[in-house]
């Protein structure tokens, strides 16, 4: 059996409570700005070898901004945090197969903003983002709802356009499956 590769997604993280999300342009009271230069110094820290990758959830979701321009102090923290040469964007492949980064390093990639059902998947959506980030992302990621956001009703098919589209702007594509033919809020 092969190693395991651990991926943390961190914007995530800030919606399930993990830390407030205050929008406050002020440094001194800004939680987020401080938090993301805590979580991407210990990531690089070295004190978790199995972790390989780390991705940011780049949208407002609910009432929760967890995109990384939610304030400039926030904003400048991801920037100056992903910097770090420990966070590498050109993925290292052998026989088709993704290899994990060199030692002590972290892939870099994100969900961009892909919008509401998170499948509006876009290579222009790709450059928004990692033109704010000031850094690539080695992958984009997006959900491969199996409804239709519109009509309610299943839609169960390979999302090859979403895949073709990451592909041409040259990043990996990284299927979200959601697989579950309707949606309903809590449940």
């Amino acid at each position: 059996m092969g190693k395991k590769i651990c991926i943390a997604v961190i914007g995530l993280m800030l919606s399930l409570g993990m830390i407030s999300c205050g929008n406050s342009t002020d440094e001194a009271d800004n939680p987020k700005a401080q938090w993301i230069r805590d979580a991407y110094a210990t990531i690089s820290s070295g004190h978790f070898p199995r972790l390989k990758a780390v991705s940011w959830w780049h949208e407002n979701w609910d009432s929760v901004s967890l995109r990384i321009d939610s304030s400039e102090a926030s904003l400048q923290a991801y920037r100056e945090a992903v910097a770090d040469d420990a966070f590498v964007t050109e993925p290292r492949f052998s026989a088709d197969k993704l290899l994990p980064p060199d030692d002590s390093r972290y892939y870099l990639a994100a969900f961009p903003d892909f919008c509401g059902p998170e499948d509006c998947v876009s290579a222009e959506r790709i450059r928004d983002f990692e033109a704010l980030a000031d850094k690539p992302i080695a992958w984009a990621y997006f959900s491969d709802n199996w409804f239709d956001p519109a009509t309610g009703q299943p839609r169960i098919r390979f999302p090859r356009a979403a895949v073709e589209a990451i592909d041409a702007a040259g990043r990996v594509p990284f299927v979200r499956l959601m697989a579950r033919t309707r949606y309903e809020e809590g449940k």
